[in-house]
């Protein structure tokens, strides 16, 4: 177990004007299940442009009062994520769409939040992650949360977390010195808790069989982009951003390129010769679907009928460049992947 929080989200289970209580709270409960540290904030976070919320123009809840929670000793920092809105009728800025879930300025809040409360956690000596996100809040948003998109999303958030680039100050994290230790991506029912039968929510990473028969899960997008991820980047050595000349999104390790195609539009990068693994969109109906493909693949492949990964297989790349359609990654290895 890494963590517990108290209440579903403490700044909204607690209110506005709960923080004195919560903060009364937090030591009482870190102390009851002593020796295990797992007692952290999880706050939700308003989602807003990251302008608004550091010229402090709007209401944050807790957004600046992690100070006071990180002098509490938790287990760690951390928070909650969440770029769109299935429902957002009183904020477009949230109205789910592939183009906003995949816009620079959605990714731009993330790494101002992410930038801000992990620095305040390391001042602290105590690690950051992102406790719980997804594309779109409400269970995710059919159309947006559970196409092609999703994946290449979830894949750049996640190098994002890693190594947040904070608009308020370009270039002052190119080293990833500040960053996160891990993702969760939440799993949920499509309309409320305890009520599975009535199907998988719109942004599942892993559905699974609401049947009686509760056959074996089934892999959505943002499954095949925890995969990449896992298998390429985790716990790779000299993470940082890399510029492609172009508006595919780059990211280097000491042996790898990551490119992320995130335009409706195939791009040809300049790239160096090694071994390539895609992530590819993949549409079964035959009518040219990338972004809004209902389905992901890596290396032409897709999980087993029962769950199981068939394995990668990389191909060698001679030539100096990369195209990469709509909604595609791909990862260049300087040696066959072991």
């Amino acid at each position: 177990m890494l963590g517990v929080e108290l209440g579903n989200e403490a700044d909204l289970s607690y209110g506005t004007a709960g923080l004195p209580s919560y903060l009364t709270d937090l030591p009482k409960y870190a102390e009851a299940v002593s020796p295990l540290p797992v007692v952290a904030p999880n706050t939700s976070e308003d989602i807003l442009p990251w302008q608004s919320i550091d010229a402090r123009s709007v209401p944050t809840r807790w957004f600046w009062n992690w100070p006071e929670i990180l002098d509490n000793h938790p287990a760690y920092g951390s928070d909650h994520f969440y770029p769109l809105a299935r429902t957002c009728a009183n904020k477009p800025y949230r109205c789910p769409s592939i183009p906003a879930l995949l816009s620079d300025e959605h990714l731009q809040s993330l790494d101002y939040q992410v930038d801000e409360h992990a620095r305040e956690a390391g001042e602290r000596s105590l690690p950051y992650r992102l406790e719980e996100t997804n594309t779109a809040a409400g269970r995710g948003a059919d159309g947006v949360s559970n196409v092609a998109a999703s994946a290449a999303y979830a894949l750049d958030m996640m190098f994002h977390v890693a190594c947040p680039q904070s608009p308020k100050t370009p270039g002052a994290n190119l080293d990833c010195k500040v960053g996160g230790v891990g993702v969760n991506l939440h799993n949920a029912e499509v309309r409320a808790f305890f009520e599975p039968q009535e199907g998988n929510g719109y942004y599942n990473a892993i559905n699974y069989d609401p049947t009686a028969a509760m056959g074996a899960p089934t892999a959505a997008p943002e499954y095949y982009a925890l995969l990449f991820f896992g298998r390429f980047a985790q716990g790779s050595k000299g993470l940082r951003p890399f510029e492609t000349g172009t508006p595919v999104k780059g990211w280097r390790t000491d042996d790898r390129l990551f490119l992320i195609n995130k335009t409706d539009q195939p791009v040809s990068v300049p790239a160096p010769k090694g071994f390539v693994d895609r992530m590819t969109p993949y549409d079964a109906t035959g009518a040219g679907k990338f972004l809004d493909a209902a389905q992901v693949r890596i290396d032409g492949r897709q999980t087993r009928a029962d769950g199981t990964w068939p394995g990668f297989r990389p191909h060698v790349m001679h030539k100096g460049r990369v195209t990469l359609a709509p909604g595609e990654a791909a990862v260049i290895s300087k040696s066959f992947p072991a």
